[in-house]
């Protein structure tokens, strides 16, 4: 979940910069303060994508650690 939203950051920044090349060379488009607020919530959404994102390492320790109980809880014996 968070790369996705951290994707969408991504690309929210790049369209950002896309209209503001274009409000610049040809003066069309949103406004410039329109342009900065899209890149102000685009430039949010990376961050917080990336902060919520978990480091691969983690995950892996993560799942490991899961493999290894649901081993142990299958080799213990039922109790009746």
């Amino acid at each position: 979940m968070g790369a996705l939203i951290g994707f969408l950051g991504l690309a929210g920044l790049v369209v950002a910069v896309v209209l503001l090349v274009v409000r610049v060379f040809f003066k069309k488009g949103l406004g410039y303060k329109n342009i900065g607020v899209l890149a102000g919530v685009a430039l949010t959404l990376f961050i917080v994508g990336l902060i919520i994102t978990p480091s691969t390492k983690e995950s892996f320790n993560a799942g490991r650690e899961a493999g290894q109980q649901a081993v142990q809880q299958t080799q213990e014996p039922k109790k009746k």
